[in-house]
């Protein structure tokens, strides 16, 4: 038995079909889980690998009948095998788009969904056909294909949000890519493979050092992924908050993350944000009320057409010079979280209060808690009810703007908790604040002040103004989603005010901010998502893209807190309120913690997870728990090995010796015959003659005596006492 039988029969050989229908399975499971089409995912590769089976089959025993290998090939045999391939293509195409366009047009989803879904099925149903035509080669257009299709399951949500799973994900399908290559690209050796064993073949030799390398592949890339979930959020916060501005103009319609959250500030981009993909989920809160309205951005000043937020936090020295100015203040945990998630999140998080009065201290009554889980996809930000005492969420220390917004520092791909209380926090608004809330544009003024002097006249609290505001527009004014264009030059809340038509929210929201102001009452403009939507499975609420919507909050100076108002036609501002009183005795500022509710708590939690495991989840739970194990697993292992076997690297030596011989004396014309042994080979040497009697070949047949020679000490030296045994 030569060397290379030797090691052969120490290697693993895997069918090409069942390698090649491992990556279709699984890319079939990715698909299937991300559109919730597993069954018919799955149907489709059962169904090829029938086909491909029975069909390898019925070619064999046309073969044996006729005796010829090219019973089934010629001109009209591939025009008719290449006819049959492009109408099943065809027909596979025609019968999925059907099938998701019944599928998806029923729940509205936009043409950009519904292209993302109808590419992706259409990826695994051309997959399938081509693994069934070609069930152990494939075809090279099938590495292409595959590609798209996962970058479709990526568009379609089919990643976790959590970058661990999204890293995983990544590697799953480098891994397939690479052995689908394998299969179909990779040169197979003759000494390896025959014509009718075409087999993928790993050896004993080499699969511990490619798992070895996997390992520590994994090691590092969790290493960067977990360095980049420590510095990534502040680096995206900053830079969405950036960007966000530039980039929110309906006229343009571009949104950041592929359509991001709702931002508001150019009059037009709520609702294009509602009208884009309207059932699309953005946010899920889990909690025991209603939520209703989340804020995620609040503005103070107008001008063309336009809302921005300049309130700042000011620096000031005894004699009331400003020493420095922020956009945030930095707020640090007042110790580990205590609630416990519904969801699956990640377990180190931390509890920041949200009370930046002077005094330290909050005294509201506390209402309930609400746990939000976001889309990181959409952008790095935070949505909470006005009344927000504290959150729970995984970072170091957040930036809280003066408008109480959190601008950086948690990781959003994570569940947040809020503990919210009854009413908003008492604060006593500045000089600079107020006058910047009460400020409106010299152009826009007058005209506005007319209409709001009209509507509250003798009106001389901020409550009464309000009411009557609000009165004014619910009664006088329609909702419409897509209002008439105001004439070139005009303002749309002059032309919204003067021809009283029918609008969004934006103008109910902008006009009543405006009017408020000219009645000397500070007041802010305010954009987030009204959360009252119970799932199916009643156990969150959802808040969708058409959910986006515009509110105002005014600052009532007798109770000095911010106050919401509604203005907008068929809505009542909700917050949410406490659904069981007795849980919100003795626990202002606190969480439910011991005894039977954090039992239950728990038991929430792990049902929660367990239910919502995705795919991906599960990809990253492998991911995270299997790479130590692995790693030392291997190491282990191959140092064992080499203990074991020291005489390997003796054989290997002698091997490499051989194949530079070799290589030498097949520069002189001498090959050694797959069934000759190293004896033979070196008689068959020295049996070399020359008849010319010339100079050159009394030295070529010294140098192959001398070989032949190398060649039986070789025999020696690696075969031992067999090798004289073998040669007789």
């Amino acid at each position: 038995m030569t060397s290379e039988q030797t090691s052969s029969s120490h290697s693993l050989r895997l069918d090409n079909r069942v390698v090649l229908g491992a990556v279709i399975l699984a890319l079939a499971a990715f698909v299937g889980s991300t559109f919730a089409t597993q069954t018919a995912c799955l149907a489709m590769v059962v169904s090829a690998f029938l086909f491909g089976y029975l069909g390898e089959k019925w070619t064999r025993s046309r073969r044996a009948r006729t005796g010829s290998v090219q019973a089934t090939h010629g001109f009209w045999g591939g025009l008719w095998r290449g006819a049959a391939l492009v109408l099943a293509i065809i027909g596979a195409f025609v019968l999925v788009i059907l099938w998701r366009m019944e599928d998806r047009l029923s729940e509205t989803s936009s043409l950009l969904i519904l292209a993302v879904d109808m590419i992706a099925h259409d990826g695994i149903a051309l997959l399938c056909i081509l693994w069934a035509v070609w069930p152990r080669r494939g075809h090279v257009t099938m590495m292409v294909i595959a590609l798209v299709t996962v970058l479709m399951a990526v568009a379609g949500g089919g990643v976790s949000g959590s970058r661990t799973a999204q890293t995983a994900v990544g590697l799953v399908t480098v891994i397939g890519f690479v052995l689908a290559a394998q299969v179909i690209v990779a040169r197979q050796h003759s000494r390896t493979t025959s014509k009718d064993d075409k087999r993928l073949i790993l050896r004993s030799e080499t699969w511990p050092y490619l798992l070895l390398t996997l390992s520590l592949f994994l090691i590092v890339a969790s290493t960067l992924v977990q360095v980049t979930d420590t510095v990534l959020p502040n680096v995206q916060a900053e830079v969405f908050a950036q960007l966000k501005d530039r980039f929110e103009s309906p006229d343009t319609g571009i949104a950041l993350a592929g359509g991001g959250y709702v931002s508001g500030g150019r009059l037009g981009s709520v609702q294009h944000r509602m009208l884009t993909n309207p059932t699309g989920i953005v946010l899920r809160g889990y909690c025991d009320n209603i939520p209703g309205y989340l804020r995620g951005n609040v503005f103070d000043s107008y001008s063309q057409r336009r809302w921005r937020t300049r309130h700042r936090w000011i620096e000031r020295n005894d004699q009331g010079e400003v020493l420095d100015v922020h956009p945030s203040r930095l707020v640090v945990p007042s110790g580990p979280a205590s609630v416990p998630l519904r969801q699956p999140g990640n377990t180190r998080r931390m509890r920041f209060p949200l009370n930046l009065a002077e005094s330290g201290s909050d005294n509201r009554i506390f209402a309930g808690i609400m746990e939000i889980q976001g889309n990181p996809e959409k952008g790095p930000q935070t949505f909470l009810p006005s009344a927000t005492m504290w959150i729970e969420a995984r970072g170091e220390r957040i930036g809280v703007t003066p408008h109480r917004l959190i601008s950086k520092g948690l990781d959003t791909s994570q569940p947040w908790v809020a503990g919210v209380a009854m009413s908003t926090e008492h604060e006593i608004l500045s000089e600079d604040a107020r006058a910047l809330m009460l400020s409106v544009d010299p152009a826009i003024r007058d005209e506005i002040a007319r209409v709001a002097q009209s509507v509250c006249g003798d009106a001389q609290s901020p409550e009464l103004k309000a009411r009557r505001i609000a009165a004014h527009f619910q009664n006088n004014y329609l909702y419409r989603l897509q209002p008439p264009r105001p004439p070139r030059g005009v303002d749309p809340i002059i032309h919204f005010l003067n021809t009283k038509h029918a609008a969004h929210c934006e103008l109910f929201a902008s006009a009543s901010t405006l009017m408020m102001r000219t009645l000397d009452v500070p007041a802010r403009y305010v954009t987030g998502y009204v959360m009252d939507e119970l799932s199916e499975s009643q156990g969150d609420y959802l808040a969708r893209n058409r959910d986006a919507h515009a509110w105002v909050e005014y600052y009532d100076d007798g109770q000095e807190r911010w106050v919401a108002l509604e203005s907008t036609p068929g809505r009542l501002y909700r917050t949410l309120n406490v659904i069981h009183p007795e849980l919100a005795a003795g626990t202002q500022g606190n969480s439910l913690e011991g005894g039977q509710s954090a039992a239950l708590g728990w038991l929430r939690a792990q049902w929660g997870k367990l239910v919502s495991l995705r795919l991906t989840d599960a990809l990253a739970i492998t991911f995270r728990t299997l790479q130590l194990p692995l790693l030392i697993g291997l190491v282990l292992w191959l140092g064992w090995r080499r203990r074991g076997n020291r005489g390997d690297a003796q054989a290997a030596a002698l091997t490499n010796a051989r194949r530079v011989m070799d290589r030498r004396l097949r520069r002189w014309g001498w090959t050694r015959r797959g069934s000759e042994t190293l004896h033979q080979f070196a008689a068959r040497l020295e049996s070399f003659s020359d008849d010319s009697g010339s100079e050159e070949g009394q030295q070529r047949k010294a140098e192959l005596a001398q070989a032949a020679r190398w060649y039986r000490r070789h025999a020696v030296a690696l075969y031992g006492r067999h090798a004289n045994a073998v040669s007789g």
